[in-house]
């Protein structure tokens, strides 16, 4: 069965999205009792990535790097 080029398009669009939005935003844990804002790293959000799209983190990477910017 064929995939539709633009479905993938618009998963694709949002997957990148979401990469520029956990890359950009700090996110906070809590450590001795105290909020501390952590940025994420690039493995990290990409098994985020690939949990919330339920995308192995190996079939992520090429599509984030094929989408940013060159």
């Amino acid at each position: 069965m064929p995939r539709d080029p633009g479905l993938i398009a618009s998963r694709n669009a949002k997957i990148y999205a979401a990469y520029t939005r956990l890359i950009s935003q700090d996110v906070s844990v809590t450590f001795a009792g105290r909020r501390v804002p952590v940025r994420l790293q690039y493995v990290q959000v990409i098994k985020v990535i690939g949990a919330t799209f339920d995308l192995s983190p190996r079939t992520v990477e090429p599509i984030i790097t094929a989408t940013a910017a060159k």
